[in-house]
C-alpha cells in the first residue's frame, strides 16, 4: 500500500474524560506505542505499519513448536505449531522464493521500505504459522468495544485452493496468558479473518498495489476489558491442501472513538461557543 499504511483499532472506553476522547478523534492524534514489557501499554491510540521488519536478512526464530519468538518489532511474536523444519525464520519475500513455505516480511524487494507480515504455510515444514501481539489496558477505565481495521495484501495467488488467514482475540484469565496466546483457545472472528481471492493460476503479485489488497474492519463489542486484563490478538495461517496463497497483514492505526455521551458534551460545548459569539456580535 502506498505511503504509510496502517491497521485501525478504535476504542469505546467508559469513564474516560469524554472531551479528551473527542479531541483525540477529531484531531487525529496518533502515537506509536512501544513498551519494554511483554505487552503494549494501550492508552487509547496505537500505530503499527510493520515497516521496520527485516527487508534483506532472515531473522532466525525458535524451531521449537509453539515457542513464541520476537519478530523484530517490540511486543510482536510469532511461532510455528508443527512440522519438522529446523530453519524457521522470518524471511524477506522475493519472487524467487514465492513457492517456498515460510514466515515472511513482504515487500517488492530488499529496497522496499513498505513491509507487511504474513506467511505461506506447509505442514511438512512448519505446520501452522501464527503471529500476534498483546495489549494492557492503561486507560484507567473499562473498555467495552474496539474497532479493528487492517489491510490484507495478496502477494501470491494459487489455482489449487483459496487460503484463510484466521483472526482471533481474547482476554487474559483462566488458562490464557502471555506465554501461550498464539496457540491457546481464543475467540475467532470471521469478520476480521481473510480469504484469498480465487485464481486460475499460481501468480506472484505486488501486494502493495491496491488491486491486490482488501480492507478488513469490524467492531468487537461486550469486551469488558478491565485495567487488570491483557487483550491478545493473533492471525493463524493454517496449512491447507495444495499450493497456498501468500497473505500479508499491514496498516495499523489505533484511534479512540468517543461514547455517545462524548458527542453530547461536544455538541453542548459547540452550542455554548456559538451563543457566546452571537452575544458578542449583538453587544
Amino acid at each position: 500500500m502506498y505511503g504509510e499504511p496502517h491497521i485501525f483499532v478504535s476504542l469505546h472506553p467508559e469513564n474516560i474524560y469524554p472531551m479528551h476522547n473527542v479531541y483525540l478523534t477529531l484531531a487525529g492524534l496518533f502515537c506509536l506505542v512501544t513498551a519494554a514489557s511483554a505487552q503494549i501499554s494501550f492508552n487509547g491510540n496505537y500505530i503499527q505499519n510493520f515497516n521496520t521488519l527485516t527487508a534483506s536478512t532472515p531473522l532466525t526464530l525458535s524451531d521449537t513448536n509453539n515457542a513464541q519468538t520476537n519478530i523484530g518489532i517490540e511486543n510482536w511474536v510469532g511461532t510455528k505449531t508443527g512440522g519438522t523444519s529446523t530453519d524457521f525464520a522470518l524471511q524477506p519475500w522475493a519472487a524467487s522464493n514465492a513457492n517456498v513455505a515460510g514466515f515472511y516480511s513482504f515487500g517488492v524487494d530488499s529496497a522496499d521500505a513498505d513491509r507487511s507480515i504474513g506467511s505461506v504455510s506447509y505442514a511438512t515444514n512448519y505446520g501452522n504459522i501464527v503471529f500476534g501481539t498483546s495489549f494492557t489496558n492503561a486507560t484507567g477505565a473499562t473498555i467495552n468495544a474496539i474497532t479493528i481495521t487492517y489491510t490484507a495484501e495478496f502477494w501470491r495467488t494459487t489455482a489449487s485452493t483459496t487460503q484463510v488467514l484466521t483472526f482471533a482475540y481474547g482476554l487474559s484469565g483462566g488458562s490464557l496468558n502471555g506465554s501461550n496466546f498464539l496457540t491457546a483457545s481464543m475467540t475467532t472472528s470471521a469478520g476480521l479473518s481473510v480469504t484469498s481471492p480465487s485464481s486460475v493460476s499460481n501468480t506472484v503479485q505486488n501486494g502493495n498495489l491496491s488491486a491486490n489488497q482488501q480492507s478488513v474492519s469490524l467492531t468487537l463489542t461486550d469486551l469488558n476489558w478491565t485495567t487488570d486484563k491483557t487483550l491478545f490478538i493473533r492471525w493463524t495461517d493454517s496449512d491447507q491442501s495444495g499450493h497456498e496463497s501468500a497473505i500479508g497483514v499491514d496498516d495499523l492505526v489505533v484511534s479512540v472513538v468517543p461514547e455517545p455521551s462524548a458527542y453530547a458534551v461536544l455538541a453542548g460545548a459547540a452550542g455554548l461557543v456559538l451563543a457566546v459569539v452571537a452575544r458578542r456580535r449583538r453587544s
